[in-house]
């Protein structure tokens, strides 16, 4: 009987796994500074108490990437992530309902303005790493302007974070546990627990 496949040649096998590995380097990554206001976040959770008002939110999210100064497209992930990081924010304030908080809400009392601007240093390429070691940081501001009901503004805030990756194909065994999305997703958390302090801080402001 004739086979109709036969086995990959050793030397094919290794052109293979050279492409594998040139397409795979390592990428790890991880904070290099954060408002350490966050470091209250927790605390800020448990003394907040719960203080309703009847009064409305309107927010909105603007996010701004940039590339090495460059406008940059944001990413398909950007918007929902940073909405529900920016209702969070709100929301750690205990004043305002859910029902009346969002992004249309009719006459409103209050406009929280959110600005997120995410500036990286490089951007990698396909081969990123894979013979040359790359390196690039990325730096988080985000920016809240709050105003009255006929656009006044009464308050505003600011909080930072930043990130650090690495990417070289002999970073590999390193990946799994220095992973630069982690990284990333703990600064932005970072980023608006800072915020949130901030803010609570002049909670009389809003009531």
């Amino acid at each position: 009987m004739k086979h109709f496949f036969t086995p990959c040649p050793p030397c094919l096998r290794g052109y293979l796994l050279l492409l594998l590995a040139l397409l795979l380097p390592g990428c790890i990554g991880y904070g290099t500074w954060y408002d350490h206001a966050a470091d209250q976040y927790a605390q800020l959770r448990l003394e907040t108490q719960l203080a309703p008002t009847d009064k409305r939110v309107r927010y909105s999210v603007h996010v701004a990437r940039l590339v090495a100064g460059d406008p940059a497209p944001p990413r398909a992930t950007d918007a929902p992530e940073f909405d529900a990081l920016a209702r969070r924010s709100i929301a750690s304030l205990q004043l305002f309902g859910n029902s009346l908080v969002s992004r249309s809400i009719p006459e409103p009392d209050y406009y929280f303005l959110f600005d997120v601007r995410i500036e990286d240093t490089h951007a990698p390429g396909l081969f990123s790493g894979a013979i040359l070691p790359f390196f690039s940081s990325r730096e988080y501001t985000v920016r809240l302007s709050v105003q009255d009901r006929d656009g006044k503004p009464i308050a505003s805030y600011t909080a930072g974070a930043a990130t650090f990756e690495a990417r070289h194909i002999f970073l590999l065994p390193f990946t799994p546990f220095s992973w630069p999305g982690r990284a990333e997703s703990a600064a932005r958390r970072l980023l608006f627990q800072a915020l949130s302090v901030h803010l609570v801080a002049d909670r009389a402001i809003f009531k």
